[in-house]
């Protein structure tokens, strides 16, 4: 580890000791572990959709359609009335 450490400082020109080594390579076997749990029996990273969600996207859905139809009628002239 401590021959690990030594390269890597004197590679990036940053000092690194064996102790921040061994640290980052702990966590990255807990998140690697973490990952092959989820990974092997499926666990979801977002919970199911419900009904309280269909509603909020039915809402910010039609909001975002009211924005866009009031700004193009804003930016849009009327088209001429031809034939009257």
């Amino acid at each position: 580890m401590t021959a690990l450490a030594k390269v890597l400082t004197r590679a990036s020109g940053i000092e690194i000791s064996a102790e921040i080594l061994r640290a980052i390579a702990i966590f990255c076997g807990a998140a690697l572990l973490f990952g092959l749990v989820v990974a092997t029996y499926g666990i979801e990273s977002r919970p199911r959709k419900s009904a309280q969600d269909d509603k909020w996207n039915f809402c910010l859905t039609t909001a975002i359609v009211a924005v866009n139809r009031r700004n193009h009628e804003q930016t849009t002239p009327p088209e001429p009335l031809t034939g009257l």
